[in-house]
């Protein structure tokens, strides 16, 4: 996430460790005792900068800096604020004492970061584009993370109910377009483009995927705008060029016009459906799962994406058993 973070005077016990990872040099600089490893987290960054390369097409500079310093006062655990700027994040995050914990922390905000180096700061794109290069940068750092088995396909699902979650709430009584909610972020909900701007990811992704029998997916978007758009020194409108690069993949025009462009509110239940997902009735909160007796089509999509028959019998069996012990 960008957000705005003061960095504390330079802390003692500074350690510094440089690495390569494909094409990029990357330099890691931390602070103080954690519970991971200097080691560990230059490995997820070399992990995480070389599929970020790979799915691109290309590297979006030679160099990075990336720094992780605690917060200078008192701050929670799982408290954390980044900010990113060209080539170098700095992360300020909460003592977490469990190993995994920590990483998982730093793994999941770690993802988002360093996909901006290539959206939006690898491309030559100006205005105000929030929906795309923090919305569907959200649902590009689940993926990611799937790729890198740190979470699970029912972890992407329930992700897609947090963000429905937060999609309500944000939007109030009026719907609005994503770019209106780019141009409204700072006067209106900040979170909306965020939740939406995952959402209408996710509903592309599986729709764009369906529509081509798996040949085509959201990172072929992402591999042509930077290769039309990536090293340029003029800088192009960012919504045309970005809508044009969406609406260009086949049969995609009239999902963007209707979910990128026009005000269309977002009926999860029914948009899921024809791709063998549901939302379970009942509960607070939105949960996603797979549908029962999925058709072929559906469940090769969804294999494609993380999906693991055995492992969603499994998640099946504990949220009924959770289910069974609310009041």
């Amino acid at each position: 996430m960008w957000k705005a973070c003061a960095v504390p005077v330079r802390p003692a016990g500074l350690s510094e460790r440089r690495e390569r990872a494909g094409s990029s040099e990357f330099l890691y600089v931390t602070a103080g005792e954690w519970a991971f490893s200097d080691e560990e987290v230059a490995r997820s960054i070399g992990e995480i900068l070389k599929d970020y390369e790979k799915l691109f097409g290309g590297a979006s500079r030679p160099r990075a800096l990336l720094t992780v310093l605690p917060f200078p006062g008192a701050a929670p655990a799982n408290a954390w604020s980044a900010e990113t700027r060209g080539g170098a994040v700095v992360f300020l995050t909460g003592r977490a004492p469990s190993k995994v914990a920590a990483l998982a922390q730093l793994n999941a905000s770690l993802t988002h970061e360093l996909f901006h180096f290539w959206i939006p700061n690898g491309l030559a794109l100006e205005g105000d584009y929030d929906w795309f290069y923090e919305g569907f940068t959200n649902y590009q750092a689940l993926r990611e993370g799937m790729r890198r088995e740190q979470l699970t396909f029912q972890d992407y699902l329930n992700a897609m109910g947090r963000a429905f979650d937060g999609y309500k709430a944000a939007r109030g009584s009026k719907e609005v377009s994503l770019l209106e909610a780019s141009q409204r972020r700072w006067s209106g909900n900040p979170s909306l483009v965020y939740h939406k701007g995952m959402l209408v990811a996710f509903l592309y992704d599986l729709t764009l995927m369906r529509g081509t029998a798996g040949k085509k997916s959201l990172d072929d978007v992402y591999r042509e705008l930077f290769r039309r758009y990536g090293g340029q020194e003029k800088r192009a409108d960012a919504n045309r060029a970005v809508v044009e690069a969406l609406s260009g993949m086949p049969e995609m025009r009239a999902f963007t016009e209707r979910y990128v462009q026009s005000a269309a509110e977002i009926n999860l239940p029914a948009a899921i459906e024809p791709f063998g997902l549901r939302v379970e009735p009942g509960g607070v909160r939105t949960h996603v799962a797979v549908a029962a007796g999925l058709e072929r089509g559906q469940r090769d999509l969804l294999r494609r994406l993380g999906y693991n028959e055995r492992l969603d019998a499994e998640s099946r069996k504990l949220h009924e058993m959770l289910k069974k012990r609310q009041p």
